[in-house]
């Protein structure tokens, strides 16, 4: 709910929402486009639209489908583009796969005939988009992403020196090491910057995993979260120090990138979206063109899939 509320204010704050819901499609006919598919695909942009479906009734396939319905009628000018980012590099096979299977009306388009039309159809990960723009602001020649093992023994290594220190509190410990380290990427996600920040955020649950002794929640303004944010510190200057670069720094360093006008994008669509971060989502939000009818589409928790276009102005 959090995470709609701020997707909601902060990505297009002028904007209203529409529930609609997609019902599990029959056995046997989920490559076929029934009626509330064919609906939703070719909905005006009117605001916020909330499409609920449960596994299986076809909510890529109504994504897919959109990509066409928006080239015909809502790609008005010769810069107006459409992105679709996911998570998975094997999209676009899965992509082709669906438009093999589906049943199409004789004017809709193949995905080759998309891919070649005048109107761009950028597809591409999340991740990819990040390195794009973190790369053009990075000094280094050399980008090197430090794996989960390189990861895991540099949290280590901070973990054992910070602890050599008086006073720090018992979850700095090397028991808690994955929960430690998932705390700091946590922290980057978010674009939290100041110790007072952290401080200040609602963080609850997040030590069911540690060793036996430790708090059920990370409590505010507390010894314990200054020493995370301590050690997410000390943590990242032994990547540097290494030369390795963390991608969930990198998001966060990215959004310091400009983002020129011939890569911004009038419609953007965005599958398996329910991991997206803080950060990404300002990634992409920068990335989107505002028109009169301009539209962003994705997945949040749930597996749902929001249509958030512009409020029309009047």
């Amino acid at each position: 709910m959090k995470r709609m509320q701020w997707l909601q204010s902060k990505i297009l704050p002028h904007s209203h929402l529409i529930k609609l819901t997609i019902n599990r499609t029959q056995e046997g006919d989920l490559m076929q486009l029934n009626l509330e598919q064919k609906k939703l695909i070719q909905m005006e942009p009117a605001g916020h639209c909330l499409i609920k479906g449960v596994a299986g009734s076809g909510k890529t396939t109504v994504a897919v489908h959109r990509i066409p319905y928006l080239m015909d009628h809502y790609c008005y000018e010769k810069e107006d583009q459409i992105l679709l980012v996911t998570f998975n590099k094997t999209l676009l096979n899965y992509i082709k796969y669906l438009y093999d299977k589906v049943e199409n009306p004789e004017s809709q388009l193949g995905m080759a005939e998309i891919m070649n039309q005048e109107v761009k159809v950028d597809i591409r990960t999340i991740d990819s988009i990040v390195f794009k723009y973190y790369r053009r602001i990075c000094s280094r020649d050399e980008i090197k992403i430090a794996s989960n093992t390189e990861k895991y023994r540099l949290m280590s290594k901070a973990i054992h020196l910070l602890g050599e220190r008086e006073n720090t509190p018992k979850v700095i410990h090397q028991k808690n090491t994955r929960f430690l380290l998932d705390e700091v990427e946590w922290i980057d996600a978010c674009l939290i910057d100041t110790l007072e920040d952290y401080q200040q955020v609602d963080r609850i649950g997040r030590a069911s995993n540690m060793m036996e002794k430790t708090p059920q929640k990370l409590l505010k303004n507390s010894e314990v979260r200054r020493a995370i944010y301590e050690l997410k510190e000390l943590y990242q200057q032994l990547l540097e120090k290494e030369g390795l670069a963390d991608f969930r720094q990198m998001n966060r360093e990215a959004l310091k990138a400009p983002v020129k006008k011939e890569e911004t994008y009038t419609h953007i669509i965005i599958d398996e979206s329910q991991d997206l971060t803080k950060a990404q989502l300002e990634m992409i939000k920068r990335m989107h063109r505002p028109k009169q009818y301009a539209s962003i589409t994705f997945k949040p928790e749930g597996q749902s899939l929001w249509f958030m276009d512009e409020e029309r102005r009047k």
